[in-house]
């Protein structure tokens, strides 16, 4: 086969197996604070249920950070005993270090030590003792960070983390109906701070620079203005280029002060620290996005989220907070308040906890499975752009990752699966996009035109792989697609007919095909199954599938003909499941689309026993007789369908038998009970 000019087609080498294991991909897991919404427009999930009293280990965890907290604020000037910790705020403190050791490595101590006010000497908050300053402090994007002992580089953590609590919570308190927006209109229009504030309320620039610092105070929360709290579950919504910045170098310190793998023996203050904070919620929340595209777009959040994954994946102390199922924080004041003594936490809300959710590994499944996807398809130059490159980069780092952090998974972990149809969604999740080059023959719909076809536009592969990888976490039950390992814009499809239409779990194979022009124009699609019979209105005898989408049918909703750029495969392969194969195939007929009446109705049911014969011979009979159906490409998918949803079947076809002395007569629906018992037994 000869390549096409301007795009190069070939294997990607290399880390390429999809090692998701079958899963259910949080569908019965609750959501945490951002609760999934259903794709039909439908309500939010509850949260889970909020726990009587908090987990022993948790009750640890915050008597852990209680006791760092005091030992830290305890010490004194190393040189006078002065006390240096009075009045401390996370919020001065982090602005403090922020303002003084942006550009300036000699400052970068300041975020693990502090000035004593009378002998102007600096003492570590860790040890207690004159800072000893590193030569070659951290420094990450102009920011420059330095500790001098174990328990001032934990204490340097534990601000972080701190600091980020108290600006998530804010911003989810943050609405245009609240205080907060006036607290921060009055703040914008102050004379002190009109040089400092950001325009947009949300931030704070360097005088001296002019340069924006995330690390300042993000959203003003100064004297005068007591810290804003909500009794609504939290929610995670920040996605905007600055909260982006801050979040990203959030993560990027936190990784980089975790100490390396070498070092053993982690103290438990950071476990503990990292499981009752917020950070890691927010990791999963990102995690949680299944579109590869926009995780391509946001990349610099997104790879210091891998880094932060990774670096806690490598230590055997802290794995755990990313493999293991995490509490729903329902409610929470945050890291800084948890870690004072509760005399100290009067009017602040309490942690609520609810059961256990999602793992951050977990919610790395669909991403993994997406790159997976990626990684395995036929590649092109679009893929070496810059770009491309990046897609690559994220891809290749999401699938690391989980590989990491799913091996060895418990098995009481997984979800066992014991009823057909889990099975039955199980399979689907694991097989819905699979590639094999055995589709890409002289017996595709469309092989003389992939053949012919000398050029693609450039863009065109990057799309359709995203596009694919996109699917694979998004196809309904029942659509499998199977892609040429060298040409990604060469497709079959096999579509299950919805159970409650006369189509129920009768199967359609389809060939697709992408031309040069993909997006701008539609892909070409046609019906293998539907060829020589008169199955459906818009299933033509020669195979020709008519339908808005593609073009093949040019009245109706201007909406809902294809749209140049917009429009998917999914959304083609959407419609046929639900626009053709519906419960009243007969009104697909334009001539009878508004048909109303008596006579209407009983001319919708004889078509519908007209075409049942040929729906249960063509669309699941043949499947298990012919050899080249059976042992086909799809045979995987076969005995999957036929096995899973059995009794689902059989209880369809005799319902239908019922109905249509034809399909009674002919005895059909016995011959293929003989077949569907045939297929089990082997």
């Amino acid at each position: 086969m000869s390549f096409l000019k301007g795009t190069i087609f070939r294997r990607r080498g290399g880390n390429g197996k999809n090692d998701d294991p079958p899963g259910n991909n949080d569908k019965n897991n609750p959501l945490e604070n951002q609760y999934r919404v259903a794709t039909g427009g439908g309500g939010k999930e509850s949260a889970p249920t909020a726990l009587k009293e908090h987990p022993e280990d948790i009750k640890q965890n915050i008597d852990a950070v209680r006791s760092f907290l005091a030992a830290r604020l305890a010490i004194r000037c190393y040189s006078c005993a002065s006390n240096i910790t009075e009045n401390f705020s996370v919020r001065d403190w982090v602005r403090r270090w922020s303002e003084g050791a942006q550009g300036n490595p000699a400052k970068g101590c300041y975020l693990c030590a502090a000035t004593c006010s009378s002998c102007k000497d600096l003492t570590c908050l860790g040890c207690g003792n004159k800072v000893r300053k590193s030569k070659n402090p951290l420094e990450i994007d102009g920011y420059y960070i330095d500790w001098c002992c174990r328990d001032g580089r934990l204490f340097g953590i534990w601000l972080l983390l701190a600091r980020y609590d108290c600006v998530e919570i804010r911003w989810q308190a943050s609405s245009p109906t609240t205080e907060s927006k006036q607290s921060l209109a009055r703040v914008s229009h102050s004379p002190n701070n009109r040089k400092t504030q950001d325009a947009r309320g949300i931030g704070y620039a360097d005088d001296r620079t002019g340069h924006y610092n995330p690390f300042a105070t993000f959203f003003y929360d100064g004297p005068g203005f007591p810290p804003v709290y909500s009794n609504r579950p939290l929610q995670f919504h920040g996605s905007g280029e600055k909260e982006d910045e801050f979040v990203g170098k959030v993560f990027d310190f936190v990784a980089r002060m975790i100490p390396g793998s070498r070092n053993k023996n982690l103290p438990a203050e950071l476990h503990a620290m990292l499981q009752l904070g917020l950070l890691l919620d927010k990791v999963a929340d990102l995690l949680r996005n299944d579109s590869l595209d926009d995780v391509t777009k946001r990349s610099h959040v997104y790879k210091a989220a891998f880094g932060l994954v990774s670096k806690l994946s490598s230590h055997t102390e802290l794995i755990d907070l990313v493999k293991c199922a995490r509490y729903y924080k329902q409610q929470t004041p945050g890291l800084e308040i948890l870690s004072l003594p509760k005399l100290h936490q009067h009017g602040s809300p309490p942690l609520i906890l609810g059961e256990k959710i999602a793992s951050v590994g977990e919610r790395l499944k669909q991403l993994a499975r997406q790159s997976s996807i990626v990684l395995e398809s036929a590649e092109s130059q679009d893929l070496y752009t810059r770009s491309g490159e990046n897609l690559l980069f994220c891809c290749e780092s999401i699938l690391s990752l989980y590989t990491i952090i799913s091996a060895d998974q418990d098995s009481s972990e997984i979800r066992s699966r014991v009823s057909p149809q889990e099975k039955w969604e199980s399979f689907h999740q694991e097989h819905g996009v699979s590639r094999n080059e055995g589709i890409f023959d002289r017996t595709h719909a469309y092989y003389s035109k992939a053949i012919a076809m000398t050029y693609s536009s450039p863009g065109r592969i990057k799309r359709l792989v995203t596009e694919l990888a996109n699917m694979s976490t998004s196809l309904p039950i029942g659509i499998f697609v199977k892609i040429s390992e060298s040409r990604p814009d060469v497709m079959k499809c096999l579509i299950m007919g919805p159970p409650d239409s006369p189509y129920g779990y009768a199967l359609f194979d389809f060939d697709l095909f992408c031309t040069s022009a993909y997006p701008n124009q539609p892909s070409q699609v046609h019906c293998r199954t539907a060829v020589g019979k008169t199955i459906n209105p818009n299933l033509h005898p020669d195979g020709k599938v008519c339908l808005s989408l593609l073009g093949t049918w040019r009245d109706g909703d201007a909406a809902a003909q294809c749209q140049p750029g917009k429009s998917t495969i999914l959304s083609v392969l959407i419609s046929i499941q639900a626009m053709i194969f519906t419960e009243d195939p007969w009104r697909n007929e334009p001539a009878y689309t508004s048909a109303v009446g008596t006579m209407a109705d009983i001319r919708a049911q004889r078509y519908v026993q007209k075409i049942q014969p040929q729906i249960v011979t063509a669309g699941m009979l043949n499947w298990l007789t012919q050899p080249r159906h059976r042992h086909g490409i799809w045979q995987r998918e076969i005995r999957a369908h036929f096995k899973y949803n059995k009794s689902n079947i059989l209880a369809k076809v005799d319902k239908w038998e019922k109905e249509s002395p034809v399909l009674k007569f002919r005895g059909i629906v016995q011959e293929l009970k003989l077949a569907i018992e045939d297929i089990n037994r082997h």
